[in-house]
């Protein structure tokens, strides 16, 4: 008897060890090079960094430093997520931690800014006179580490939830929410930044919401394309994953669905794009292999390939200069 709970108690450290991504001290392999010194992938979706990032637990939301030194994603493991986070230390990779500014409450859905001094973040951590409700914070890069957590505020946080920020070159934020002017379930928004204040977020339209769940959306730093997140009705699975690029008039083409080689039967969802361009992240949910979701990776290049085929269906060139000058006509699943 004594020996089968030692036994069962090994195996349940054990298990719960693989599904955090812990090693022992002498086993977490050298891992150098770029984005963990993993082969880059083809045109065709692979889990990233198996058994180091994506794990028997739960992995989504994966945001790179623009030097790339840095991983950001989030796990969830029992009742909530955690940010984690890896870095190169003295040329290799660390082993995975929770990020210092995490751990206490549910943290998720982090990204870099493009300058790499500040990640914004969704925390369900209290905020005086308000529920625990989703949240965005943001956490600056000091000489120290990084900073105490700070909620950015209103007009972006209310109420209701908000989650999945997505942050441009000029500051302009991304986001997914429900607000009283949704056009669906959960709408995709952004607020420019001026003046040092977030702005009265703008809706972005029919062109990229619907009338069913539009989320965690990733904006590129120069606005010209958005992918994100629908459960709109004719995709592939569960969820699938959408593009919408800029025109050149500054408005938001049809939101098209980006096919098969990325979409599954499955889930996909919180997409986001290496600050190189080489590739596209984005989690997967696939039940039927026992996996809770696992961060995927592929070549970036279909971004193009999907923006080439719509001009030839439109016959519109691609917009050229800076495409965050004008925005018009600027809901919910969330990643957790």
């Amino acid at each position: 008897m004594k020996r089968s709970i030692i036994n069962f108690v090994f195996i349940s450290l054990s298990l719960f060890s693989i599904c955090n991504g812990y090693f022992a001290a002498d086993e977490f392999p050298v891992l150098k090079g770029p984005y963990l010194g993993q082969k880059p992938p083809g045109n065709t979706p692979e889990i990233f960094a198996p058994g180091i990032i994506s794990t028997l637990a739960r992995e989504y939301s994966f945001t790179v430093s623009p030097d790339g030194s840095e991983i950001f994603f989030t796990r969830h493991i029992g009742e909530y997520s955690h940010i984690y986070y890896t870095k190169i230390e003295n040329g290799r990779w660390t082993e995975p931690r929770v990020a210092p500014f995490s751990g206490k409450f549910a943290d998720y859905d982090q990204c870099f800014a493009p300058d790499g001094n500040s990640i914004y973040f969704v925390s369900d951590r209290p905020r005086p006179g308000t529920p625990f409700i989703g949240d965005i914070w943001y956490t600056t890069r000091t000489v120290n580490g990084w900073s105490a957590p700070k909620n950015i505020g209103s007009p972006v946080n209310t109420d209701q939830n908000e989650a999945c920020p997505s942050i441009t070159k000029d500051g302009t934020l991304y986001f997914h929410a429900v607000y009283p002017d949704g056009i669906g379930i959960s709408d995709i928004y952004a607020s420019k930044y001026i003046d040092g204040t977030f702005s009265e977020p703008l809706n972005l339209g029919k062109a990229v919401n619907s009338k069913h769940n539009d989320s965690n959306a990733f904006i590129a730093p120069d606005e010209s394309y958005i992918i994100f997140g629908s459960r709109r009705p004719g995709g592939f699975g569960n969820g699938d994953l959408y593009i919408s690029f800029r025109d050149k008039s500054g408005e938001w083409t049809e939101a098209i669905n980006m096919g098969e080689r990325i979409n599954s039967e499955y889930f996909e969802h919180c997409p986001s794009v290496s600050p190189d361009g080489k590739f596209l992240f984005f989690t997967r949910r696939d039940t039927s292999q026992n996996r809770k979701g696992d961060i995927y990776w592929m070549d970036a290049g279909i971004i193009e390939e999907l923006r080439s085929e719509l001009n030839r269906k439109t016959n519109s060139p691609s917009p050229s200069g800076d495409c965050s000058a004008s925005y018009a006509d600027l809901s919910i699943f969330f990643c957790f």
